[in-house]
Formats: structure tokens, C-alpha cells, sequence
């Protein structure tokens, strides 16, 4: 090999693309089709350059399911929907930019064989897409014409990403000096924008992107609402009730949403938000049912057994999801037997009794619903969640019932760039990309998908987004930064974690914005030496507003969220009443103060009335029964906290979130 570049490499647009879901099926299949193509370019480039993987710096590639599945694909000529992709390949864990060293004397073409590589890919999936709806759309669906159909769907689906690319001298004696520089000129190429001219979209547009027309069979100009409107009420039928009632998407969004099943041959969708909401009932049912079968006996019959068969009776009347894959943790703990294995597959809609009274009073278009079997249903669900009570009672233990909120976290690695850079060499490159590897391969799907109930939706890097339920939301958030942190021992490296609470109902797409908000709160929190390290929580209440609360992870060994999770056992078996920090805040008047534009505690004064609050609200007893010194130790760390934390709001808004997942959410 002669003179080399470094070359960087990077399918965008990432957020408009993934964040544009209303299901966390959407999002998940935006986030695994970046990660898919990306993996198409990076053989392109392996197998140009004659095989090696050594060619690729970033990401690492050993270990990686995806990338050997797709490059395996790729060289048997097979395509995705022909080889079904295994639960270990369905994991998006490849990131959506490589960088790689090439020879200089064919890098330019090779990456724009790259580039092309991925958008052929991608309308090789549309055209699957296509093919597999004109098999059920074709004579079923009134007034279809096919050319209209064909040329926007072409036309969306011919060059929907915006690629970038550079390439740059590599000097291997001066490795850090040429990364920068690298980086530097990429960042520049990004802020020249791609410009292709392109006529407007007519007419309507996407309900899920708001920027393309949205599918349909009637000539351009003569489209009006209630053309559309018939259009996809029959489309939406043919398909299977893949689309929601009131959708209309364009080609690229309806690519995203029938992929999964199409292309990749998914056995069932993804956990819903409402599967995360009530995965700490289900965990429950699922443990007392295996300590004690006969205890959900009644008359003979198991309670589990009859709601699932209630349920299953209402489903395919109301048009609703039925089976869901479950969670990972709660799929093994259910041992793979039924009852148990049929009742965690169950949508988390089906645990929630609004659900039935929703479809008594507003049945979905096209259904046909029963109002008995509903009741039936719905009775059901209430005997089961009784029995679960009754035996946590019996137990003198908290009883838990369907929780109707859910928690979704975003991780970003805090300066990595700064990481990166530091790298003297390829080697030293090479082995933080295969650190952050193992981290995404490993350490991340254990800390939130073994450890505790949620569902890693996307992990690449030093980056990634995960579903948890509300009660294992501080302790997952808390794993995921340390295990980073363990991963990356050498490099003494950070993260920030931004956290979103939300209704289960609450649109995705609000949701999914705020999440990103809150990571810039929590990385705005900066300590004297400008280190982040910290998290922001931020609760979505129903009523329209949004509680925030944000802290470092640690103080001088301090840690906060143990005290937090403290917090919540208080509330929930009833040592502590959460009145105590209520009156604490309508004190505020005499307990803050203004310095420098913040609002600050008054720490002495603040210290003194928490001690006093605390023990006013307290029970002595049910906290002696736990140790003789348990109400003086939680006093201390409070205010240790207060001393910490000594921004007011910040401080309240972390004891709103203790309340708040200490009760379930809001009322």
C-alpha cells in the first residue's frame, strides 16, 4: 500500500430518521436499518480494499452479530426476507459513521461505492416492502392505480439519506495530529449541506414525518381528503391493521414500519410502551405464580389461564395487538412454560382496564366488538390483579398492580471526541473502538435487559437508547454509567444520561424529543473543572407540564442515586410519608436564595428543616424494625444531599422523582 487517508463516513439525517415514530416498533426498525446500512457500507469498503477488516478503525468489528450477518449475506448474494436474521443479529449495535484507512490512490471512488451501496440497499428493502403490499393491496383495494402508486413510491424512496464523507492525509508518526485534522474537515463538509434540486411533495402529507406525500392511487391533482381517507381505511385492512386509525404514510415511513415484518421476518413486535409501563406487575405475577401455582386457583380454575383466554377472545374484535415479544427478563424468569409463557407475551394494553372501558365507549373503526366478552376480560384482569395483592398482603409484603408509566433514558459518552484524539496511534484507536464494542455487546444490554426490566432499543458506541419500566429506572440508568465507565477504565471516561417519565399513552414522538432535551440538561451541568458526568430526569406529567430534576452521579464519593432509590423503599412500604419534602418546597420562600442568577438552598437553614420534616413524618417504629439508627442515617444523607445538590429546583425536582416512581406515576 502506497501513500494512505483517513477516511470518515457517516449516513444521516440520524435524528429525523429514527426519531420520527409513534411505536417503539418504529423506532426500533430506525434504528436497526441505519445500523443494517452501515454495515453494507463498511463490507463495501472491506471487500474493495481486499478483504481486511484491518481497514476499519471504527467501529470494532469483532464480536459484532449484525455486521457478520450482513456481510455474510452480501457474499452468498442472499437477501435479508430469504435468511431470517437471528435475535443476536436484530440488534442494532452498529453506529451510523465509520472511519477507516485507505489507500489514498482509490479511496474517493471507493467510498462513493459506498455511498451508493446504501442507497441501493435501502431500495432494495422499500422494493421489498412493495412487493409484499401490492400482494395484498391488488384487487382489494378500490380505484387502485398502480403507476401513480409506483412513481411515488420511486420518487421517496430513491436517495432518502444525506451521506458525508472525507478523506485526509494519513501520517502514522503524527496519528493524533491526523485524526484531529480529520475531524475538523468532516465537521466542515457536514456544514456544507448536500443540495439536490427537488420539486416539492404535493398535495398531503405523512402523518409520521410531516414531509412527503403520503401514499395513495389517485392521479396527481384530483386527491382530496376523502380519497386519502378511504384509501388507507382499506389499506390499513389488507395490512393487517399495521397502520393506526387516522395514519397515512409516505413511502419511506411505511418502509420503516413494515420492515420488521417484511424484510427481517421479526416474530412480534417489540415491547410497547405499555408493555414497559406494566412489566414490574407481570415480573410479580410471574414470581408468586412460580413460588405457589395452586395460590391463583379459584374454583378450579387458574386466573392466569382464564384472563389470557378472555383476552384473547377480545383481541381479534377490537384490532388490537394481542402477543408482543416480552421483555428479556421477563421472559426467562416465566421459564418458557405456559401459562406463564403465554401471559408475558401479552400486549401491556391488556393489563391496563382502561383498555376495555375504551372499547366499549370508543371501539376502533372496523371492529366488531362484544361488549360481554370485554367485560368478561376486563373481570378477569381484575381477579388477577386481586389475587396478586392478596398474596403480597399475606406476605406482609408491597403489593404491586398494572403501572401506567414508563421510563425511557438516552446515553451519551461525555467528550469522546477528547477521548478519541488522544489516541497516539491506530492501536490506541482501535482499542477504545473495541472497549466501546464490548460495552455496547455486552455491558448495556446486561445492565438494562438482565438486570432489570427494560429494552435496549438502540446501543452503538458510546451512545444509545433503552426502554426501562418506572421502578428500575434509577438503578438501570445508574448500572449503564458505571459499566461505561468500567468498560472504558483506562481512558477515565464519563457518560450523561438523560431520562424521560411519561404516560404510556403520551405520543412517542413528544416523548422521544424530550429525551433529548434532557441529555443537554444533564451535560449543562458542569462542576468547577467543567467535568458532566451527571443525569437529568425529566417527568411528563398529563396535565402538559415537565418537572425536571438533575444532579452529578457522584459528590467526593457521594452518590445520589442510592439515596434516591433509599427514598422510594421509604415511601412505597410506608416508613415515610412524601408529605415531608411537600412542606419543605412551601417553605421555599425562607429557605432559598439568589446568587449570581441561580437559585440557590440555603443550606444551613434547608439542612436543619429537612432533619426536622423527616422525623415529623416519619414512623419510628416500621423504621427501627430495620435498623435502631435507620431515621438518623436517612437524615444525614439528606442532608448531605442538600449540601451536594444546593440548587433549589434541582433538589426538589430530584425528591418529586422519588415520589413519583415511589407511587407509580401520577394518579
Amino acid at each position: 500500500m502506497g501513500k494512505e487517508v483517513l477516511a470518515i463516513f457517516q449516513i444521516g439525517p440520524v435524528q429525523e430518521y429514527i426519531s420520527v415514530a409513534k411505536k417503539t416498533q418504529d423506532f426500533w426498525s430506525g434504528s436497526y436499518l441505519l445500523s443494517y446500512l452501515n454495515c453494507v457500507a463498511i463490507d463495501t469498503v472491506i471487500q474493495r480494499s481486499g478483504g481486511g477488516s484491518d481497514v476499519i478503525i471504527y467501529p470494532a468489528l469483532t464480536g459484532q452479530n449484525l455486521f457478520r450477518y450482513v456481510s455474510g449475506i452480501r457474499a452468498s448474494g442472499t437477501k435479508p426476507w430469504s435468511k431470517k436474521p437471528t435475535p443476536d443479529e436484530l440488534r442494532p449495535t452498529i453506529p451510523n459513521r465509520f472511519v477507516a484507512r485507505l489507500d489514498a490512490g482509490n479511496a474517493i471512488a471507493l467510498l462513493d461505492e459506498a455511498s451508493q451501496s446504501v442507497q441501493t440497499a435501502f431500495r432494495e428493502i422499500a422494493a421489498q416492502v412493495r412487493s409484499e403490499l401490492l400482494k395484498k393491496i391488488q384487487g382489494r383495494v378500490s380505484g387502485f392505480d398502480r403507476a401513480v402508486w409506483d412513481k411515488i413510491w420511486d420518487r421517496q424512496t430513491k436517495d432518502p439519506f444525506e451521506i458525508y464523507w472525507i478523506t485526509h492525509p494519513l501520517d502514522l508518526t503524527q496519528y493524533q495530529q491526523s485524526y484531529t485534522e480529520a475531524e475538523a474537515l468532516f465537521g466542515a463538509r457536514k456544514a456544507i449541506r448536500n443540495f439536490q434540486h427537488q420539486d416539492p411533495e404535493p398535495g398531503y402529507k405523512c402523518t409520521l414525518c410531516g414531509q412527503r406525500e403520503p401514499l395513495h392511487a389517485q392521479p396527481n391533482g384530483s386527491l382530496v381528503r376523502g380519497q386519502l381517507k378511504t384509501f388507507w381505511e382499506q389499506f390499513r385492512t389488507v395490512t393487517g391493521h399495521r397502520f393506526r386509525e387516522g395514519e397515512h404514510l409516505c413511502a419511506v415511513c411505511t418502509t420503516k414500519r413494515l420492515a420488521p415484518d417484511y424484510v427481517f421476518r421479526r416474530d412480534h413486535d417489540i415491547p410497547s410502551t405499555s408493555s414497559v409501563s406494566v412489566a414490574n406487575f407481570v415480573c410479580d405475577l410471574v414470581e408468586k405464580y412460580k413460588a405457589n401455582p395452586k395460590a391463583f386457583q379459584d374454583g378450579g380454575i387458574d386466573l392466569v389461564e382464564k384472563f389470557v383466554q378472555k383476552a384473547g377472545v377480545v383481541a381479534p374484535q377490537a384490532l388490537l395487538d394481542f402477543a408482543v415479544e416480552p421483555l428479556p427478563r421477563v421472559d426467562t424468569l416465566s421459564g418458557g412454560t405456559p401459562p406463564l409463557s403465554n401471559v408475558v407475551k401479552l400486549d401491556g394494553d391488556w393489563f391496563i382496564e382502561e383498555t376495555y372501558d375504551n372499547l366499549i365507549v370508543r371501539p376502533p373503526k372496523g371492529s366488531n366488538i362484544n361488549t360481554s366478552d370485554v367485560n368478561n376480560a376486563k373481570d378477569a384482569l381484575s381477579g388477577l390483579v386481586t389475587r396478586v395483592k392478596e398474596i403480597a398482603r399475606a406476605s406482609d409484603s408491597v403489593g404491586s398492580e398494572p403501572a401506567k408509566y414508563y421510563a425511557l433514558f438516552r446515553m451519551d459518552g461525555d467528550d469522546m471526541g477528547k477521548h478519541i484524539e488522544r489516541a497516539q496511534s491506530i492501536a490506541d484507536h482501535r482499542q477504545l473502538s473495541q472497549a466501546l464494542c464490548d460495552f455496547s455487546l455486552r455491558n448495556a444490554p446486561a445492565a438494562v435487559e438482565t438486570s432489570h426490566l427494560g429494552k435496549v432499543i438502540y446501543f452503538g458506541g458510546d451512545e444509545g437508547v433503552a426502554f426501562v419500566s418506572l421502578q428500575d429506572l434509577l438503578p438501570a440508568i445508574d448500572g449503564c454509567r458505571k459499566d461505561f465507565g468500567t468498560a472504558l477504565s483506562g481512558q477515565n471516561a464519563t457518560a450523561c444520561i438523560g431520562a424521560v417519565v411519561a404516560h404510556h399513552q403520551l405520543a412517542l414522538l413528544q416523548v422521544l424529543r424530550e429525551v433529548r432535551g434532557t441529555v443537554e440538561r444533564a451535560k449543562e451541568l458542569k462542576d468547577v473543572d467543567g467535568r458532566k458526568d451527571g443525569f437529568c430526569i425529566g417527568i411528563m406529567k398529563r396535565s402538559g407540564g415537565i418537572t425536571y430534576a438533575r444532579a452529578h452521579w457522584e459528590y467526593d464519593g457521594f452518590q445520589v442515586i442510592p439515596i434516591l432509590q433509599e427514598l422510594i423503599d421509604h415511601y412505597r412500604y410506608g416508613r415515610l410519608s412524601d408529605k415531608w419534602w411537600h412542606q419543605l418546597s412551601s417553605e421555599e420562600w425562607a429557605l432559598k436564595q439568589v446568587s449570581h442568577g441561580s437559585i440557590l438552598c440555603n443550606v444551613d437553614l434547608a439542612r436543619l428543616e429537612a432533619a426536622r420534616l423527616i422525623t415529623r413524618h416519619a414512623d419510628e417504629e416500621k423504621m427501627k424494625n430495620i435498623g435502631p439508627t435507620a431515621l438518623d442515617d436517612l437524615i444525614a444523607r439528606i442532608q448531605d444531599l442538600l449540601y451536594h445538590v444546593h440548587n433549589w429546583e434541582d433538589f426538589m425536582g430530584l425528591m418529586e422523582v422519588a415520589a413519583y416512581i415511589a407511587r407509580g406515576g401520577g394518579r
